[in-house]
Parts: structure tokens; C-alpha cells; sequence
């Protein structure tokens, strides 16, 4: 395989693109097919990949045509790993493509299947999207953003299998970069976050989708929306698995990390003398403090016992976001973190102990001296001196930290 690769990369990538699609052929070879072709144009790294697309490039473009219809006949494979391996292809290939003028038309074809395709066919048509919208740099589809939106969106219909709703989910957190224009306007804002929204608790990525769009759209987002994603979140936190706890924690804390910059740029502006009228900032986070940190302090008493366990988890994520909420709102956090610690740092369980020793040292940096945080150090200074030979290690590490 290998030496025919090399000889004639073309006729090689088209007898495996002939194999993958060729219903006679075992499920078991289509599948390795498809797999050598993947593994023949997409890399382990972005370079990598980039190295490959040269190579691909080398093979006359007639050629590179008849192999790309058999790529995107890929798409409608009823075997869910050729099928996958052929959306990978697809959409790699298509984003490289796309980039230098090449493959036109592709937009168009992936939108038909939206159109008119079977389950399986929108399933692979918008895992193939899913990995052209990450791939490609963000302004070369904007002019195509509404043709791609609503295929995408599409995909979330009722009715269609949980399979292609995941998948256009995660598509959408690709196309998020691009669409920025389609935030402007609110009657398609609320309905692109009503979806992202309504699908957190059955889509892996939706809870992405909502960092992500934080991070590219905050400006446009509205008290509605975050009243919607609060409501999400906490249900996600209070109910759901760790990873996607910590996804929906980690949204707070991209809306911390925002907020503290435009704090910061405001700060700038008036030290400079200038307008900071156009600076748009919700304070979405100084008027979901008092309800987020019970939360978070109940998520710092999920600890792992071991503190040998670099592994992110859910007290480590809740104490970052206490971290982030303690500098974007300073001295308002005093008064919601000084009970907590109060009540909870000579606990006799060590998990709420060592919550609350975690939770006074989150919030060291950012209050000043109005928030009555010094003086509360200055109270618990012994006890953390006393918990320095505390029977549980994790105790006396945070306490020492």
C-alpha cells in the first residue's frame, strides 16, 4: 500500500475512494479505506496536514475532481466509521480548498444535502461542515454564513435522530466565528441561542457553544439570554456529569475573564481622558454573584482526596471561576465569601474545611480593604496555621498554599 501510495498518490487515493463507497465490498475493507484516505490527507498536527494538501495538490485536477465526488458519496455510507473518516476528509480538504479558491461548489453541495438527504447523509454533511468551519480561517465563509446557518441549524429540527442533532451542534460551535452579523439582529440572535440553549442538556457541544459565544458575541448577548444560560447551568451543575459541570462552569468564567477586560479597558479610558461610551459592558457578573458563589462553594467540596491528582475536576474548576469572579467584581465579593468562610473553615468534615480555606484563598486578590477580606485573613490566620497539621493532606496543602 505504501509503495503505491508513493508511486501515484492519485490512482491510489482513487481505488480507496472506489473501495470505501463500493456497496459489494465488506463493511470492514470500506472502512479501512476510508481510514487510509484520511490518514493519506489529514495529519496528526495542523502542519502536518498542511504537508499533506501539498501532496494532494500534486495530482492533476481531473483526477482530484472524480476523487472528491467519491468523498462526498462518502457521506451517505451507512457504516458510522468510513462515514466519519470520509466527513474528515471532506472537511479538511474542503477547508484548504476553499482557502485558495479551489472546490467552489462544495458550499452548495453540503447545503443541498441538508435539503434533501436521508438522516445518515445530514449526519455526515454536517460532521463535514463541522470540521470546515474549524478549519478554515474565519473570513473566507462569512459571504456563504447564511446558506451555512440554516443548513446547520436544520440539523436541530425535531424529529430528526439525537445523532444529527449532536452534529449540528457541534457544527455550530465551528460556525460561531462567522457569524457575527446574525447576532446583530435579535430576531436571529434569540433564535440561534435558543437552540444552543435548549440542546446543553442532550448535546456534548453545546456547552462550548455558550463559552464560545461569550467569547466572540458578548456584546449582543441580553439579560434574557443570560437568564436562559443561568437557568441551564445551574440545572447542568446541580445534576449532570463532571465534564459537563465543568463546562458549564467554565462559561462563568469566560464571562469573568470578558467583563474583567472591558473593566479594564474602561479604567484605561478615563486614566486617558477618552470616551468610553462604546466600551458595552452588562455587569452580568456583579448581578450574579450572590447566586454563582453558593454554587461554586458547594462545587469546592467535590475535591479529590488525593492531592497527588493533577487532574482537572470540578473543585479545581470551581475555584479558578471564585478566582476570576473575585477580581472582576473586587470588593462585592466580600460580603458573600467572608460567611462561607466563617462557617465552614474549622469544619469537622474536611471537605467543607478545606472549601473554605480553597474559597479565602480565591478571593486574596482583587477586594480591597472595603471588602472586609483583610480583616477575615487576619481572623483566620490561626486556624490556617492549625490546619497546617491537619489530618488530611489536602487540608494542609491548601492551608500552606
Amino acid at each position: 500500500i505504501e509503495k503505491l501510495r508513493k508511486e501515484n498518490l492519485g490512482m491510489f487515493l482513487f481505488e480507496m475512494a472506489n473501495q470505501m463507497v463500493a456497496e459489494n465490498i465488506p463493511s470492514n475493507q470500506r472502512q479501512m479505506a476510508a481510514l487510509v484516505i484520511k490518514n493519506s490527507v489529514v495529519g496528526p498536527s495542523p502542519q502536518a496536514t498542511d504537508e499533506l494538501y501539498k501532496l494532494w495538490l500534486s495530482i492533476p485536477s481531473q483526477q482530484r475532481d472524480l476523487i472528491k465526488q467519491l468523498l462526498i458519496q462518502g457521506l451517505s455510507l451507512s457504516n458510522f466509521e468510513a462515514r466519519s473518516s470520509a466527513s474528515q476528509v471532506v472537511g479538511q480538504i474542503g477547508a484548504r480548498e476553499l482557502y485558495h479558491g479551489q472546490w467552489t461548489d462544495l458550499i452548495g453541495i453540503l447545503v443541498g444535502n441538508m435539503a434533501t438527504g436521508s438522516p445518515v447523509v445530514k449526519e455526515g454533511t454536517l460532521n463535514a461542515l463541522g470540521v470546515l468551519c474549524e478549519e478554515i480561517p474565519t473570513g473566507i465563509l462569512e459571504a456563504k454564513s447564511n446558506e451555512i446557518l440554516t443548513a446547520i441549524i436544520s440539523g436541530t429540527t425535531s424529529g430528526l435522530p439525537i445523532e444529527v442533532h449532536r452534529a449540528a451542534i457541534k457544527a455550530l460551535l465551528g460556525a460561531l466565528s462567522f457569524v457575527g452579523h446574525h447576532f446583530e439582529q435579535q430576531v436571529h440572535r434569540d433564535y440561534i441561542m435558543n437552540v444552543i440553549v435548549s440542546s446543553a442538556k442532550s448535546a456534548d457541544s453545546s456547552m462550548q457553544c455558550l463559552v464560545r459565544t461569550a467569547e466572540f458575541h458578548y456584546k449582543y448577548l441580553t439579560a434574557p439570554c443570560f437568564e436562559a444560560i443561568w437557568t441551564v447551568t445551574l440545572d447542568i451543575i446541580k445534576k449532570d456529569a463532571e465534564a459537563v459541570v465543568q463546562q458549564a462552569v467554565e462559561f462563568w468564567s469566560t464571562i469573568c475573564d470578558v467583563e474583567l477586560e472591558l473593566y479594564q479597558d474602561i479604567e484605561e479610558a478615563e486614566c486617558d481622558g477618552e470616551p468610553t461610551n462604546d466600551i458595552i459592558i452588562h455587569h452580568v457578573m456583579r448581578n450574579i454573584s450572590s447566586h454563582l458563589a453558593p454554587v461554586l462553594f458547594e462545587c469546592l467540596t467535590k475535591q479529590e482526596e488525593n492531592i497527588y491528582d493533577d487532574d482537572w475536576n470540578t473543585a479545581k474548576c470551581a475555584s479558578a471561576c471564585l478566582t476570576l469572579l473575585s477580581q472582576t467584581i473586587r470588593d462585592e465579593i466580600g460580603p458573600i465569601v467572608i460567611p462561607f468562610v466563617g462557617n465552614y473553615i474549622n469544619n469537622e468534615n474536611w471537605r467543607f474545611k478545606e472549601a473554605a480555606t480553597m474559597a479565602l484563598g480565591c478571593v486574596l486578590e482583587g477586594p480591597g480593604e472595603a471588602s472586609g477580606m483583610p480583616k477575615t485573613l487576619q481572623q483566620a490566620l490561626p486556624f490556617l496555621v492549625q490546619h497546617m497539621k491537619d489530618p488530611s493532606l489536602l487540608v494542609q496543602d491548601t492551608s500552606t498554599w
